[in-house]
């Protein structure tokens, strides 16, 4: 048993546990800057994989940015198999 991706891990029980889940691709900030309307903070994020850029979002704090956004292409051809 060990603590790579992929691997056969057993659960609590002795149980086999599933295939882990597929990654979240995410949109990673390209600009940023000042908020608008009551939001203190604005981005504009790019995927790297795929290239999709966002237009500008408006965010409560800077840790929301940071995280990045799941990129919504990247998403709809993993649903559609691609």
């Amino acid at each position: 048993m060990t603590g790579r991706r992929g691997s056969a891990q057993l659960k609590l029980f002795g149980e086999q546990a599933g295939p882990p889940k597929p990654r979240i691709r995410r949109a990673h900030v390209s600009d940023a800057g000042e908020g608008m309307e009551n939001f203190p903070f604005g981005a504009e994020f790019l995927c790297a994989w795929c290239g999709w850029r966002s237009g500008w979002l408006c965010f409560d704090n800077r840790t929301e940015i940071r995280r990045g956004i799941p990129c919504p292409e990247c998403i709809a051809g993993r649903r559609e198999g691609t």
